[in-house]
């Protein structure tokens, strides 16, 4: 710890600042600077301001209370070592603090220059040890998902091949084998994508989901978009959703089923219509993840599915899809059909913040 350790104390009791500087200063030997807030407000606008190297935190401020002043802080700041002051009678929640990941908690009456100073040099170096871990592992997975995704290219490819190999057989007249070929193609497209979105990401498991979707839809549009037809998109999605691959792999194939449906089938003889796509949030929200309703829809201005045709009981693969894949999700599906045909997807999953 060759260079200067800035220091930032959230603590609102002038004593305790004094005996925590008086510490520092007989027992450190490094170079130290230490800066100190009396609120958990004033301490969160000075972190967006400036580094520091550790924080130091008592629980009980003016403004937050107990182990939510730590949640608040390493939601926001989960790279920097967090050390907490505990009363003695409060030792439960400094072992919750750590398991939640703050890197020490001290007991106040019981803390001595010591103890202090050794606890603020092994939470820097164990952070640092975590950082690198954590890097070697994001790369591992960045690699993982690299071949994943050359793998399921490769399918894809081969799926092309041998589609083109039946195209040239004279005994091959129905266009359901070439459209079967270019279905499953489609399905593998969309499974690539998620590891594509995975390798050029963090490294971690959570997708950026309306990133992927985009690029779905783009090539889903690629893919079956005929002569001058002017069939428009409207996607509207709310940001920051990041799914884990359990998530977001079903719900991919959900949206490339559905919108590759509506352009084969929804406007026979037309040279325009307009596809829309939204997923959006319902119910309360945490800092850290959360167990969320979400709604997912795909809606066209097309002909409409026949009133008499059960979605249930089709024997089309993709609806069969479709269905399976709501189930795995523990979802609900509704069918309107006026004005063209729109699904309403219902389903609550985890969701996950992006990694710091």
């Amino acid at each position: 710890m060759g260079e200067k350790v800035e220091i930032l104390l959230f603590e609102d009791n002038p004593n305790d600042v004094n005996l925590i500087e008086d510490m520092l200063e007989e027992f450190s030997d490094f170079h130290y600077e230490l800066k100190n807030v009396e609120t958990l407000n004033e301490g969160l606008s000075l972190l967006k301001e400036r580094p520091f190297d550790v924080i130091l935190t008592d629980l009980c401020l003016p403004d937050s209370d107990g182990i939510d002043t730590f949640l608040d802080i390493h939601a926001r700041n989960s790279r920097i070592p967090i050390i907490i002051f505990t009363a003695s009678n409060d030792e439960k929640i400094g072992i919750d603090a750590v398991k939640k990941s703050a890197q020490d908690y001290l007991i106040k009456g019981q803390v001595n220059g010591r103890l202090l100073k050794r606890s603020i040099q092994y939470s820097i170096e164990r952070k640092k040890v975590e950082e690198v871990l954590t890097n070697i592992e994001n790369v591992r997975k960045k690699e993982i998902h690299h071949r994943i995704k050359n793998n399921f290219q490769v399918i894809s490819s081969l799926l092309d091949l041998q589609a083109d190999k039946f195209k040239r057989k004279i005994r091959v007249t129905s266009p359901e084998v070439i459209d079967a070929f270019r279905e499953s193609q489609d399905r593998v497209i969309s499974m690539a994508l998620i590891h594509e979105e995975l390798h050029e990401g963090s490294g971690g498991d959570t997708v950026y989901f309306a990133s992927y979707l985009g690029k779905l839809v783009e090539n889903i549009f690629l893919t079956y978009r005929l002569g001058n037809a002017d069939i428009s998109l409207n996607m509207d999605l709310e940001e920051n959703f990041f799914f884990d691959i359990d998530t977001a792999i079903p719900l991919g194939m959900i949206v490339n089923e559905l919108t590759s449906n509506s352009l084969k089938h929804a406007f026979p003889g037309r040279d325009d219509g307009k596809i829309e796509i939204k997923l959006r949030r319902e119910g309360n929200k945490n800092n850290c993840c959360k167990s969320t309703g979400f709604i997912l829809g795909v809606s066209d201005n097309g002909v409409g599915i026949p009133e008499n045709l059960e979605i249930e009981e089709t024997e089309s693969l993709g609806f069969q899809l479709v269905a399976s894949l709501i189930d795995q999700l523990d979802g609900e599906l509704e069918l309107k059909r006026n004005k063209g045909t729109e699904f309403t997807m219902r389903f609550t999953v985890k969701e996950k913040t992006s990694i710091n």
